[in-house]
Formats: structure tokens, sequence, C-alpha cells
């Protein structure tokens, strides 16, 4: 396999998860990270950050559809005003504004060449989702942004890069900044991370921030999900003041409230797929009773194929 045609990204020791590329289509280094939009043979147009899949067209609208709708709808008619943390090139929002109950979604992205790039190369993934006037868009830290800024947010999207040393997510899992975050919710208000791999040889980083997580909030929901193109099983995290319970809702009720909150089509979530995600596998389980406790601390570090530093 020649390396320069294929993407080459490190899951846990030993293990490669790669892409065969088409065609490179655009690659820069902004102020934070270097961005890449690759052609893939298998999943079309992606977005890399700093050698890292992001999104490809193939099946980011099962990460999209995982981040936003499960929250969302255990929310209801209470989701109205919604923090994206990141965001990327707009699946996420693009997902919150099918909800007819939204009314404002503020978009914090620190790196206006991703919004650009964003702009340029993904056009299938926002779908206009940046005109609709009920986006704003801001370009700045969010540590500035919350430190600012006393808003409170039904809620809150984290679709952030992997916090690797010198890159600006590098600080943003933790439990200091968790209970930072978990001050910006409103009353039912929900918090959302993605946490990464939950693999057998690559789950640190996952058990990491939901030990960060726990120590943050006092309910946590957890579910997981099948990113094809990440190689991996996928952790996802909620964290809330107020005591939700997931698995209360059976298939049927979870199908009638997309129906009655959700406008088009999903692809991927109903209430079928709800039960799949919210019943962990019991390795999984397993692997996240036993995280280190550093998880709690200043900060939470990824270093791929060597695990987690404090």
């Amino acid at each position: 396999m020649n390396s320069q045609d294929w993407t080459h990204e490190v899951v846990a020791t030993g293990e490669v998860h790669s892409h065969q590329i088409v065609r490179r289509l655009h690659t820069e280094r902004s102020q934070f990270q270097k961005i890449e939009v690759l052609e893939t043979a298998g999943y079309g147009v992606g977005l890399f950050s700093d050698g890292r899949i992001q999104h490809v067209a193939g099946d980011e609208y099962i990460y999209s559809e995982t981040i936003i709708h499960p929250a969302a709808l255990l929310l209801g008619d209470h989701c109205k005003r919604a923090l994206i943390v990141g965001g990327g090139p707009g699946g996420a929002i693009r997902e919150l504004l099918r909800h007819r109950s939204i009314e404002t979604i503020t978009q914090v992205e620190i790196d206006p060449t991703m919004i650009d790039v964003s702009r340029r190369f993904f056009p299938h993934i926002s779908q206009g989702c940046w005109e609709d006037p009920r986006v704003r868009l801001e370009i700045a830290d969010i540590s500035d942004f919350l430190a600012r800024n006393g808003e409170r947010f039904d809620l809150i999207i984290y679709d952030v890069s992997e916090p690797m040393k010198d890159t600006p997510a590098s600080n943003l899992f933790s439990s200091v900044f968790f209970t930072k975050i978990r001050a910006h919710l409103s009353e039912r208000g929900i918090f959302v991370t993605w946490a990464g791999s939950v693999g057998p040889r690559s789950h640190e980083l996952a058990a990491s921030i939901h030990r960060a997580m726990e120590t943050a909030f006092p309910h946590v929901m957890r579910y997981v999900c099948s990113t094809q193109s990440y190689g991996t099983s996928w952790l996802t995290l909620g964290g809330s003041n107020h005591p939700y319970e997931p698995l209360q809702l059976g298939r049927e009720a979870v199908d009638r409230a997309i129906a009655d909150h959700i406008q088009g089509t999903l692809r991927f979530y109903d209430g079928t797929t709800h039960l799949h995600m919210f019943n962990l596998p019991k390795d999984v389980r397993a692997a996240l009773a036993q995280a280190p406790e550093h998880a709690t601390g200043a900060g939470i570090q990824f270093q791929p194929g060597t695990g987690v530093q404090p």
C-alpha cells in the first residue's frame, strides 16, 4: 500500500484506519490547524484536521444525527436556544434546524478558515445552514465567549476536534471546563459531547471524558453508534442537571416524537436505533467504569496510539 495515496490514522497502539485518497482537493494551514479536503475512494469528499478524520460525505449523517437528535427530542418543546461549539462543515447545525421548536442557534468557532473551507467544499453538508436567520456565527474562543456571555442554553453541543496537544481543543475536555459549560445550561438543559472510540484497545480517551463528565454533572447519559468511516464504535455523552431516562422511551414513543418535532426524513436515527444506542455493550460499560483518576484534572490531552495524558 502506497502511504502517499492513503490516509493513516492511528486508532490504538498497533492499529490504524485508512482511506484511499482519490484527489487532494485542498490543503491549508490556518493559525490553529492543518485543514485538508480529500476525496476518498469509499466515502467521497471528506474533511481532515491535523491528519484526523472529521467528516466524510458517505456517512457524516450518522455522526450528525447522533449528536443532535436524542438530546433534542428528550428536551421536546423546551429545545429553543442552542449553542454549538465548533461545528465544522455544518452537519450538526443542519440537523438541529430540523427541530420545529428551535428558535436560535449560536455557533462558536475559533478558526475562521474552517468556516471558509466548509462553505467552499461542503455545501452538501451545511445545506445553507449559515443563511438561516436563526443561526448566529461567532468567531471566538469558547472560553472567552463563555466568560463574557451570561446567556443560558437549552442544548449545548460539543462538535470540536480531539484534544491533542497544542490544538484549540487541548484544554476543553476536563471536569473544570465542563463545569463552566454546565453554568450556561437552562434548568432542563442538556450538554452533549462526543467522547471518542470505545473499541477494546482504544477506549482510554472515552473513559477519561466520561469520568470528567460524571464529576461535572449530576446526571450523565451514555450511548454508542458506529460511524463506519471512523473505523470504530463511537461514544457520545449527555450531561444535565435534570434526570433524563432515555430508555424509558420505547420505540413507538421515539418515532412519534420524531414525527411531531422533526421536519423531513432522518436516515439513521429512529425508535429502534434509539434502543440500540442506549443499551451499551458489557465491555463498554466495564471500560467506562475504569477511567483513570487524572480525568478529573485541569485537562485531558489525547496522544493517538499511546493513550491519554493528564
